[in-house]
């Protein structure tokens, strides 16, 4: 195969990456250690920020009701979604959108895009929202 089409064949396979959920090596803040780390997380792949990197929406278990925006929190239930593999009730943390490269993806879980496009979409359309009200607070 040639470098240019090596290219393609890698953009493409990039971009159908976009609505499935994946576990990724994700780093955070722990307070316990006053410190950055990493631990793996579940997060649903959005878009290509660029060629090594993916902008993702973070899925958790969100532990306390206090922690949790009704508006962009969007739950998922394994009982409802049973495809995805989850373990427990997580929440699309839709407000806390960040940057993955590439190569902390550790595995497939399912596509929310292709086996739930109607909650797919209900996603981004919270999303579109959220970044409507950043930019027009910025």
């Amino acid at each position: 195969m040639s470098p240019a089409a090596l290219k393609t064949a890698a953009r493409i396979s990039k971009y159908n990456m976009i609505g499935k959920i994946c576990y990724s090596r994700f780093q955070f803040y722990d307070a316990l250690l006053g410190s950055l780390s990493f631990k793996n997380r579940p997060v649903l792949i959005i878009g290509a920020a660029d060629a090594k990197d993916y902008n993702v929406l973070p899925i958790s278990r969100v532990t306390g009701r206090k922690y949790l925006s009704d508006t962009y929190d969007f739950p998922l239930d394994p009982k409802d979604y049973p495809l995805l593999s989850l373990n427990a009730k997580s929440y699309v943390r839709i407000h806390k959108q960040s940057v993955i490269n590439v190569q902390d993806i550790l595995f497939e879980c399912g596509g929310l895009k292709t086996l739930y496009p109607d909650t797919y979409k209900n996603i981004l359309i919270k999303l579109d929202k959220f970044n409507s009200e950043l930019l027009a607070n910025a």
